[in-house]
């Protein structure tokens, strides 16, 4: 499982040194927090007996947390989310490392950086992808309990530090700039929850004339009062009638023509007022699907950008023995690096694409590795000595 941090972008804490690398002094790595995962995320999900499409939420624990600290120093920092070990290294996507000065404080895992790869520099700088994510091992612990006011279903045990991945969108925030990974889907389904609450906590608070913040389980206890209020119609809220006052109103409206007009104008108003509320409700439901579907679109759209860059910074790699390194400025995909390189090399490839544009760069590269293999040699008694075969010589 992963977590995430932005990194720091101070800018006392970056600087280059004579190689070109980026050095950051000091970010923060991770931080103790209760985030959501779904349960097929969790390891051991199905010996543990959980749903892989609910959603648990699970604690950092600061103690474990600390305890992990110095597992992430020295790790590789990685241009994409997987895993790495000795026998599988993934160098293709390595762009730089962490140092060895890993410190927990208040809360928060902080470590020091250094970016080697000038593409993902360039990447980082243009803020396409500024954030961090950290890749751990842990075990799940499915107790529950509350974390400073908030419930967790279950607890991170045993951390140990794999990797720091640079990626498009982490999963707990931007604590810190170039933070847990966490898939697209998941961010969408709570997106609306986490960006709800504080506005409503802050309209309490100002309704209210409160001074001090209302703690999360306090504004859901709120807000589960407020919806079973919403759920109670106002004849179950006021009660039935005295039947001795409906019987003198009813036989005040027949006596008095002018209150029962009265009365009719009324409830055309209410009527009227009724059609108006809820023609609001409607409105307002159809603003909550357009804006589920903006989410949708946005997530996708976040998506394709980081397949579309971790691509590009593929292709990048690919062209390398061809062409050199190319900075990744004017390319806004991996079709338009593949097809710069072959045109460098005097190669036609219009009207070609996709994997057809990555087949003819292999071949270029197989092409040029076998021209520079050494050619066979002739010893100058390859030939007899005889009337046959002297006039070869």
């Amino acid at each position: 499982m992963t977590m995430t941090e932005r990194l720091a972008f101070d800018r006392s804490m970056r600087s280059k040194d004579g190689n070109g690398h980026l050095i950051v002094e000091r970010t923060v790595l991770s931080k103790a927090a209760v985030n959501p995962y779904h349960g097929k995320e969790i390891p051991n999900y199905e010996r543990l007996g959980l749903d892989p499409e609910k959603i648990y939420y699970l604690l950092r624990d600061p103690v474990e947390l600390e305890r992990a600290a110095k597992t992430f120093s020295k790790k590789q920092l990685l241009i994409k989310h997987i895993p790495v070990d000795a026998d599988e290294p993934e160098m293709e996507y390595t762009i730089g490392t962490t140092g060895s000065d890993i410190a927990f404080e208040g809360g928060r895992l902080y470590g020091d950086l250094s970016v080697w790869d000038g593409n993902a520099i360039a990447i980082i700088e243009a803020k396409k992808m500024e954030e961090l994510s950290a890749g751990y091992a842990y075990t799940a612990d499915m107790t529950s309990g509350e974390f400073n006011g908030e419930h967790y279903d279950g607890v991170m045990r045993n951390i140990h530090g794999n990797h720091i991945a640079l990626v498009y969108r982490g999963r707990i925030g931007r604590d810190a700039i170039i933070s847990d990974h966490q898939t697209v889907d998941l961010e969408t389904e709570m997106k609306l929850k986490k960006g709800a609450l504080p506005v409503l906590a802050a309209q309490i608070k100002k309704a209210l004339g409160m001074d001090a913040d209302i703690p999360e389980n306090q504004l859901r206890d709120i807000l589960s009062a407020v919806k079973l209020g919403m759920d109670v119609s106002p004849e179950e809220l006021d009660g039935a009638k005295d039947e001795e006052q409906k019987a003198a109103e009813a036989a005040k409206a027949a006596q008095d023509e002018e209150e029962a007009k009265k009365k009719a104008t009324d409830e055309e108003e209410a009527e009227k007022k009724a059609k108006d509320e809820e023609e609001a409700k409607k409105q307002a439901a159809d603003n909550e699907e357009n804006k589920k579907a903006m989410d949708s679109a946005l997530a996708a759209t976040k998506d394709a950008t980081i397949k579309q860059m971790t691509a590009m910074f593929g292709a990048l790699r690919e062209v390398e023995p061809l062409v050199g390194v190319i900075a990744m400025d004017g390319f806004t995909s991996a079709d338009d690096v593949y097809a710069y390189a072959l045109k460098q090399k005097g190669i036609a490839c219009d009207g070609v694409n996709g994997a057809g544009l990555a087949h003819m760069v292999r071949m270029a590269k197989d092409n040029a590795n076998a021209a520079k293999q050494p050619k066979l040699a002739m010893d100058a008694d390859a030939f007899a000595e005889d009337a046959h075969t002297a006039r070869f010589k």
